[in-house]
């Protein structure tokens, strides 16, 4: 069974008084950090989620003190989170919008649960789940994966040289963009 995470949540005095009022606290684990802020509407996300970012930027990546009075290794600041709690339907396609503008930081939308803590709503995250190892099929035998990549074009000749395991060969033919298509895809899918 995984180990269990400590999720502890910033001081708000931590951040100019200013700023106190734009988000919904400030967690963190050993790995990263994680600014959360709850949105009613679509204008009121907008909003949110720009603020956010600034707010990520100037005073959290920016601000060497707070992260070395929290951290052993200042590489943190590469793994900032905005969670979005959202209490209202919003749709697949501006999900993934949102989710996919890695800008300053990562961005992760997340229903919001009026009867949860903040500190639960922020617990949903897949980050933080205990996971037990047979749940996860983390192996992908070449042949398995020659073939879902060969799914993936139309390209007789691309299709070939993967099937025979010509992979430098087939490089030539952009192999590489079907190969990140695919990951976007597969992670997408995830996401859901």
């Amino acid at each position: 069974m995984g180990k269990e995470i400590s999720i502890k949540e910033l001081d708000k005095t931590e951040f100019p008084e200013e700023t106190r009022e734009l988000h919904n606290g400030v967690f963190y684990t050993s790995f990263a950090i994680f600014v959360l802020g709850i949105a009613m509407n679509k204008e009121e996300l907008k909003y949110k989620r720009e603020k956010l970012e600034d707010f990520v930027l100037g005073f959290i990546q920016n601000n060497e003190e707070l992260i070395d009075n929290y951290f052993d290794n200042q590489d943190v600041i590469w793994d900032v989170y905005i969670v979005l709690l959202v209490d209202f339907d919003l749709d697949l396609a501006s999900k993934i919008k949102i989710e996919s503008n890695r800008l300053y930081c990562k961005k992760v939308i997340l229903n919001y649960d009026a009867d949860l803590s903040r500190k639960e709503n922020l617990s949903k995250l897949i980050l933080f789940q205990n996971l037990k190892p047979e749940m996860v099929n983390t192996i992908i035998s070449e042949e398995r994966f020659r073939n879902n990549l060969s799914k993936k074009t139309k390209d007789e000749k691309l299709i070939s040289l993967i099937k025979e395991n010509s992979l430098d060969e087939a490089n030539n033919f952009k192999i590489n963009d079907i190969i990140e298509n695919w990951l976007v895809e597969v992670e997408n899918k995830c996401i859901n």
